[in-house]
């Protein structure tokens, strides 16, 4: 099943064909291969335009259908691997490919007074590996994020 898409941003037409499996999910944008499990959740991203089929992104996930780790490679500055810790459903932390913690999450319902309803509150404490301070923020589930300056710690 194929799609044409116009790309305006210049006033110029360009005709991008993108395909999509029965499911619905979009296999190929001209530009990236994207593979899908069972269940439609991405698990890899490779390349379209090199007969090698190079792979940028892939994805491993658990039982539960949580992502527990994401690689991307072949991507420059984005390299890295993603390895995502869980309690039930909400994420407590991700961790990079040595083990190392790059985020904590603390989860809760507390008013903090900044516009934030009391379901959204995230608490996100950032690692900075080449200071080892944590920096609390506030994240609602909008991804708007607030330092704590106040909160800061440091070694």
């Amino acid at each position: 099943m194929d799609d044409d898409i116009v790309v305006d941003e210049d006033f110029a037409c360009t005709s991008v064909t993108v395909s999509h499996d029965h499911a619905g999910n979009m296999i190929d944008d001209g530009t990236f291969r994207y593979v899908y499990d069972a269940w439609n959740r991405l698990v890899t991203v490779k390349s379209s335009k090199d007969a090698a089929a190079t792979t940028f992104q892939t994805a491993e996930f658990d039982a539960r259908g949580r992502r527990m780790k994401k690689v991307v490679t072949n991507s420059g500055d984005f390299d890295g691997t993603a390895v995502y810790l869980f309690d039930g459903h909400k994420i407590i932390e991700t961790r990079d490919g040595s083990n190392n913690v790059v985020r904590q999450f603390i989860h809760g319902t507390r008013y903090v007074g900044n516009g934030l309803w009391p379901n959204d509150l995230v608490m996100m404490r950032a690692i900075d590996s080449t200071r080892t301070c944590g920096v609390p923020q506030t994240t609602d589930r909008l991804s708007r994020t607030s330092l704590r300056n106040s909160n800061r710690l440091r070694t």
